[in-house]
């Protein structure tokens, strides 16, 4: 129901209007009157109405200087006027200045209802226009991120150039230079959280992606975060376009802080390769460069990133070296045996036979012949719990089979023995620190419209992971933390300064006072006039 206010020297006048017009009847409420501008305008902070219905000529403040101190306070109201015959120029006037319509005095019931009636019926449909594209605009924004990422991970992943690629590229508005791209490919190794399961496993690397951006962003990267949920080896790609005087040098240095942050901020340990700077239709070459770039990490482990190698010799392949079936055999005979003393003999000689590799073979071939060692010992493991029922909670997990498939030769044996084993779990993780971190982030923004994905993605975080994570931790939801923090401030504003009622709501972020004062109310129990008066 829409609501209307009524300004206007004359009582009789406002009197009549409420009195004699049935106004539910035509969908909108009375919500108040006053004689003069100055008392509407400190009526109306209270209770914002829809439609003002004000008399161009009133002691105090008139009509037009009422309408500017609207516009003033960012008070939306359409405005009808009343206005006799002598005051006729004034009201055209005002028209011309954005008042929706007037009215002539001696006021005509029939006229004024069917001018307040097409007031009513634009509100509404200005209101369902507003949904409707907050509703599109919400589902665009859902699905182009989507449409953008499937369409780069095609680029990167298949060996064609897709078809019209120029074409989606411009329409999916990806705003990456297509003459100086760069790619880096970026392995996640270990990770805190604990029992990951695939989805979660995809936040995380959704997250790191987000971080991505940012910090190459701020060093004058244009750049988009692709999570490769589907490969092998690479967590999140990410395809950059240096600067024009930017080198895969200066690429590194930013991409060394991100390692660094990842780990500090959300507690993964990751690797990158980077490639070097190709065009468009090399993207699928430029992830291969990096992959070979990023496989280095297999030797030296986590922490760092790998330049492209400059050697020309040097082929893309993957192909590892076939498992031996014996070694597997018996590194799983010696699981079953809980022969500690062999499992860590048969780690030794697995992981140097694989270091070994490392002349005769790119460092790409070696990581995946590590990894071939892994899935086969996986899948005789796995075969053999599933012929013995009592065994089904050694049955490795989700999080224990990545872990197997992300690990470096320095930690080969650590993380063999920590899958085969029912004690294998990490610890959990200690989300207080990340929360100490929103909490400092909402006490400094919450003047702003501050909302819960702002603060997850400045923490890099899934905005779904963050809620529940700040909810565990504070006992309340981040909305409602957010609006007690607001009111406590206003609270403090009431009682100790003499700012209005539309000003208060400004200093703590809320730009609607109306709103600002019905969540007062609810939470409350009263207005923040209220509120003040009896605080006095």
């Amino acid at each position: 129901m829409l609501k209307l206010f009524v300004a206007d020297d004359e009582i009789w006048v406002r009197q009549g209007l409420r009195m004699t017009i049935d106004w539910a009847a035509y969908g909108i409420q009375w919500s108040g009157e006053a004689e003069n501008g100055e008392d509407a305008l400190r009526i109306i902070a209270e209770d914002t109405p829809d439609i003002i219905l004000t008399d161009i000529k009133m002691p105090c403040m008139d009509g037009l200087m009422f309408m500017e101190e609207l516009k003033k306070r960012g008070i939306t109201a359409k405005v009808i006027f009343i206005s006799g015959y002598n005051d006729f120029t004034y009201a055209q006037k005002a028209v011309q200045l954005g008042a929706f319509d007037y009215v002539l005095k001696p006021l005509e019931v029939p006229v004024l209802l069917e001018i307040i009636q097409r007031c009513a019926d634009e509100i509404r449909l200005e209101k369902e226009q507003q949904e409707r594209l907050r509703q599109l605009t919400g589902r665009i924004r859902e699905s182009l991120p989507l449409a953008r990422q499937r369409f780069l991970e095609s680029c990167l992943m298949e060996g064609r150039v897709p078809p019209d690629m120029d074409k989606k590229w411009e329409m999916l508005y990806i705003g990456l230079n297509p003459e100086r791209l760069l790619v880096v490919a970026a392995t996640v190794h270990e990770w805190k959280v604990k029992g990951l399961n695939e989805s979660g496993f995809s936040l995380l690397c959704y997250g790191l992606g987000n971080m991505a951006e940012e910090l190459y962003a701020t060093a004058g990267y244009r750049c988009l975060a692709c999570p490769l949920n589907s490969h092998e080896t690479v967590d999140v790609a990410v395809i950059l376009s240096p600067p024009d005087a930017g080198s895969v040098l200066d690429a590194a240095a930013i991409t060394q802080k991100w390692i660094t942050e990842a780990d500090r901020i959300l507690g993964l340990k990751i690797s990158a390769g980077l490639s070097s700077i190709l065009t468009r239709p090399d993207l699928s070459y430029a992830l291969k460069e990096a992959l070979t770039s990023a496989a280095n990490a297999f030797y030296s482990g986590f922490g760092s990133c790998h330049l492209p190698d400059s050697r020309t010799d040097i082929v893309y392949r993957t192909a590892g070296v076939p498992m031996d079936p014996a070694w597997s055999n018996r590194f799983v005979y010696a699981l079953k045996q809980r022969d500690s003393q062999q499992l860590n003999a048969l780690l030794d000689e697995q992981s140097e036979y694989i270091y070994s590799l490392r002349e005769s073979m790119p460092a790409l071939a070696v990581r995946r012949t590590g990894n071939l060692a892994a899935q086969s010992v996986l899948t005789k493991w796995q075969e053999l719990l599933a012929r013995s029922p009592a065994c089904g909670e050694l049955m490795p997990t989700f999080e224990q089979s990545l872990r197997l498939n992300r690990f470096v030769l320095p930690n080969m044996k650590q993380v063999f023995l920590s899958v085969f084993s029912s004690g294998g779990a990490n610890a959990a993780p200690n989300p207080k620190h990340t929360i100490q971190l929103a909490l400092e982030y909402i006490h400094n923004h919450y003047k702003t419209n501050i909302s819960l994905s702002d603060v997850a993605s400045r923490l890099y975080l899934n905005p779904s992971y963050f809620s529940r994570i700040f909810h565990q931790e504070m006992g309340e939801t981040f909305s409602k933390y957010v609006i007690h923090l607001r009111l406590k401030k206003a609270k403090a504003l009431l009682r100790q300064t003499p700012l209005r009622i539309y000003e208060i709501a400004d200093e703590i972020g809320y730009k609607d006072v109306r709103h600002f004062v019905k969540t007062f109310k609810e939470t409350e129990g009263v207005t923040p006039a209220e509120f003040r008066d009896n605080a006095i």
